[in-house]
């Protein structure tokens, strides 16, 4: 979790749980794919903490999700599992589940991913999808079988290290390898060019990661699928842009990877989707009557979609950056590490060199603060518009009927 993310936890008084559950990454290590070379390293400032107000935390996306489900609940949500939606009706502003039973709201919001039936209510026309040139393979390892391993000292982490990503990357090859749940386990997630093979995250976890990295990596690496447990293959495939998130109905809207799927292994995937939802829930703090809801789903739509394209286009040129193919853009990239660290920089950030210019993106990226984005859209054009309503300061009584999102499985939960 970045730092544009955890804030927003941190915010809405989920600190405590973050800190019993995730670990804060304090350095990253850069290392060559093919034979270990150690490149240089990055420690995150305090002072790039502070202005991006938030951390960056290493946590099981299960308890991620726990975390979310629990304080829902807590908060009065009623969420339903094994009620598969199977279609949306826009105008009647309701869906039928699989069993025939029909749920009506004022707002349908659709969580539900990029193959979800919201997204295909939106689109006019379903357009086949094409690879994106890569495949993501992600698995984990319990920190007891490395700590069997000599050759892989350094690789593991004492109780009083620092916690750190370290990456390793090659020609077409990445790995992201970091810690979690206190240090028990460690997370692999590699990418590399596609190799033609098909993969979702349904299909479970079922790959030898050692077949896959090949014999062109260093020894650890090797080391490290071995050890590693069955992985799960994804292939990502490039989405088809909606041209609007909000249906024509006016009452029906997607979120997250329904909205703007990333590629999986992404750093601001996850990231953008709690960004949607909080700026959705900032904006509808306003709601006093059912005929703002038009409004306030257009505004959500003009504040993030212009954010969630840029921060992919970001994503994909990271991407791109740590699997470099072309030999001249790899030495350039590599030398510039290789010259910070011998001179004792621990900032990759600093200089003007690709490297540089690529972290300094994502800094700005971190430093982002998207609930402030609703509240400046408020205070500019939905107060002008309660003005010229008549209305400014009342309240509707009762609230607003509840509406639902969808998340594989159907959630209902209040909106007001």
């Amino acid at each position: 979790m970045p730092p544009n993310v955890s804030k927003i936890l941190i915010r809405w008084g989920l600190g405590e749980e973050l800190a019993e559950r995730a670990l804060k990454l304090e350095t990253m290590h850069f290392n060559k794919w093919e034979t270990g070379e150690f490149l240089g390293i990055h420690v995150w400032s305090e002072e790039m903490l502070t202005a991006a107000g938030g951390d960056f935390m290493y946590i099981r996306h299960s308890d991620l999700r726990e975390i979310l489900y629990n304080t829902a609940k807590s908060l009065g949500a009623q969420i339903r599992t094994g009620a598969q939606v199977v279609s949306i009706d826009p105008y009647a502003r309701s869906v039928t589940l699989q069993g025939g039973e029909v749920l009506k709201a004022d707002v349908v919001v659709g969580a539900d991913g990029p193959y979800g039936v919201t997204r295909k209510t939106l689109m006019e026309e379903d357009h086949p999808q094409s690879p994106m040139g890569f495949m993501m393979y992600e698995t984990v390892i319990p920190a007891e079988e490395m700590k069997k391993c000599p050759e892989l000292k350094g690789v593991t982490l004492g109780d009083d290290e620092p916690n750190r990503l370290q990456l390793w990357w090659g020609v077409g090859s990445c790995i992201f390898f970091f810690p979690l749940n206190h240090k028990k386990a460690y997370a692999i997630h590699y990418i590399k060019d596609d190799d033609g093979q098909e993969g979702d995250w349904e299909d479970g976890p079922s790959v030898d990661l050692a077949k896959v990295v090949g014999s062109t990596c260093e020894p650890r690496i090797r080391k490290l699928a071995q050890l590693s447990r069955p992985a799960t293959r994804v292939r990502p495939t490039d989405y088809n842009k909606l041209e609007t998130w909000v249906h024509n109905s006016q009452h029906v809207v997607v979120i997250g990877e329904a909205a703007h799927p990333f590629p999986p292994g992404s750093l601001q995937g996850t990231a953008m989707s709690i960004e949607d939802a909080a700026v959705l829930g900032k904006l509808f703090s306003h709601l006093r009557n059912t005929d703002q809801i038009p409004s306030l789903l257009n505004a959500f739509e003009d504040i993030r979609q212009t954010r969630c394209l840029a921060t992919l286009s970001e994503e994909l040129g990271l991407f791109t950056f740590l699997t470099y193919k072309d030999d001249t853009m790899q030495d350039l990239r590599d030398s510039a590490f290789r010259e910070k660290y011998a001179r004792g920089s621990t900032d990759t950030i600093a200089g003007e060199d690709e490297a540089a210019r690529q972290w300094e993106e994502m800094r700005r990226v971190y430093a982002y603060d998207c609930e402030d984005e609703a509240d400046e859209w408020w205070v500019k054009w939905g107060v002008l518009r309660e003005r010229a309503m008549g209305r400014e300061g009342n309240v509707l009584n009762g609230g607003i009927r509840r509406g639902f999102a969808m998340e594989a499985e159907v959630s209902i939960h209040h909106i007001a």
